[in-house]
């Protein structure tokens, strides 16, 4: 019976500061480095037998300190990446209303029919999420337990598509920065274990970064 972990990137500048990043490839911040060290505390304890990310670098770094304890290699995915947020890239909630009220009124309530200018749509991301979670999959074997690092959204996506949830409700699904959240797979099934585990994090301060 395998297992898959799933971890939200440490925290970012952009993070910190109410901003969307989706292609932005930025590094963790001091507070983010912090909680991945907590996090690697903590998962060096669990069997492991592969870890994968996504190509930013905030993913990359933050999986990069997780799988340091077991000595295994990180392989980077770039279609584990963000969602692409095009026009919207850098900017916070005040501006993107201000510059595109009528999508921005769709972000967290109908995900499924926004349309970024220059972006992607959620059901894109959610393809390439799926399918190369299920390469992933075949390659390492159903038993193996797999570490995945990757970012709000995209893995929101992929947790709606292993729990049978339409992308309408993505949104409902609470993942803070370096928070694991963990299948089973029985005969293939994917099972919720827990999610938005951040129990592990020692770092100060009551800020949470939902998205």
């Amino acid at each position: 019976m395998g297992k898959l972990y799933l971890v939200r990137h440490g925290e970012t500048v952009a993070n910190a500061g109410g901003k969307l990043q989706g292609w932005m490839d930025a590094p963790l911040n001091e507070r983010g480095r912090s909680q991945a060290q907590d996090a690697a505390a903590f998962f060096k304890n669990i069997h492991l037998d592969a870890v994968y990310c996504s190509t930013l670098q905030r993913a990359r770094e933050t999986a990069e300190i997780l799988a340091a304890p077991h000595g295994l290699p990180v392989h980077a995915e770039q279609d584990l990446r963000e969602f692409h947020f095009g026009a919207w890239e850098g900017l916070n909630h005040e501006e993107i209303d201000a510059l595109d009220h009528e999508e921005w009124a769709k972000f967290f309530i109908r995900p499924k029919e926004l349309r970024v200018r220059d972006g992607e749509t959620f059901g894109s991301l959610q393809e390439r999420m799926v399918k190369t979670w299920q390469r992933i999959q075949a390659q390492e074997g159903p038993d193996k337990d797999i570490l995945l690092v990757s970012h709000g959204g995209s893995l929101r996506t992929l947790i709606c598509y292993l729990l049978g949830l339409d992308l309408n409700y993505m949104w409902r699904l609470r993942l803070e920065n370096l928070s694991t959240t963990c299948f089973e797979f029985w005969d293939n099934r994917p099972v919720l274990n827990f999610a938005n585990a951040t129990f592990y994090r020692k770092t100060s301060g009551n800020r949470t970064t939902l998205w």
